[in-house]
């Protein structure tokens, strides 16, 4: 009799089990799917500032640019990305900021000083890229400013 049992109610429980590992399973796809549409919106909010000032602005511009940098819904934009980010994603962003925030504009010219903040906005770009999909890139943190920056080489870098 109990034989007979188990072998009824050995595949049963077998097929809740798989059952329910498939339906966890897909509901961490859905998730992860919508992280990655919400981070994709955040990143791209954040580093918009960055894309702006690589666009040579006028100084009125520029002004508008750190009002923005400076404005609520971009804290608020860099809250929601430390609370959803990658890790490596949020040390790239965080590092970058921090070096736009220490900066003396009114320091002498420094080309190796440039190429580094220059290498701060590339590694952010890049963990980025990295986190919203293209985890194998062989790309370096400056291959993401090239197309940016037609004098990129003459600042040795």
């Amino acid at each position: 009799m109990l034989i007979a049992l188990l072998s009824v109610l050995g595949p049963l429980g077998g097929g809740v089990v798989a059952w329910w590992a498939q339906s966890r399973i897909e509901q961490n796809r859905r998730e992860a799917e919508r992280l990655h549409s919400e981070r994709a919106k955040l990143y791209l909010l954040i580093l918009q500032p960055i894309a702006d000032i690589f666009g040579n602005p006028t100084d009125d511009q520029a002004a508008q640019i750190m009002e923005t940098m400076t404005s609520d819904a971009f804290r608020n934009a860099m809250f929601q990305v430390n609370l959803i980010g990658s890790d490596r994603a949020i040390t790239a962003i965080n590092k970058m900021y921090t070096y736009f925030y220490q900066r003396d504009d009114n320091a002498p010219y420094d080309p190796k000083e440039l190429v580094a903040g220059l290498n701060t906005v590339g590694d952010t770009m890049l963990a980025i890229r990295k986190d919203l999909g293209n985890r194998k890139t062989k790309l370096e943190p400056l291959d993401m400013l090239r197309s940016r920056i037609k004098d990129l080489e003459t600042l040795g870098a």
